[in-house]
């Protein structure tokens, strides 16, 4: 077996589960980003929201100061966070898919 096939395929296996670490990394973050700030408004009725007037910075709002954009960021939220959820189960089930279809060992 030539050296350069066994490079490729150490190669193919580093991209595989590099992807999948990357994919998992950014499920978990964007899942924990979206119920923090969900737990934020359960605890305290605030979501932060970005301003750029006249500087950039984060200022807390609540439904009665600002309704529109309020509702316009809980929203987001809530996707975001059923959104993340969704790809968490989806990476488990094609886990699980695969770890039940192993091949099997053959006697010789």
């Amino acid at each position: 077996m030539p050296k350069r096939d066994v490079m490729m395929g150490w190669l193919r296996i580093i991209n595989t589960i590099g992807s999948w670490l990357i994919g998992v990394a950014v499920s978990v973050g964007l899942v924990w980003l979206a119920y923090s700030e969900l737990h934020r408004w359960y605890t305290t009725g605030e979501l932060l929201v970005r301003v750029q007037r006249p500087y950039v910075r984060w200022v807390p709002i609540t439904y009665e100061n600002y309704p529109f954009k309020f509702v316009e960021t809980f929203a987001i939220h809530v996707l975001m966070g059923a959104m993340g959820l969704a790809i968490c189960a989806w990476q488990c089930f094609v886990i699980r898919k695969w770890w039940i279809n192993k091949p099997k060992q053959t006697a010789e």
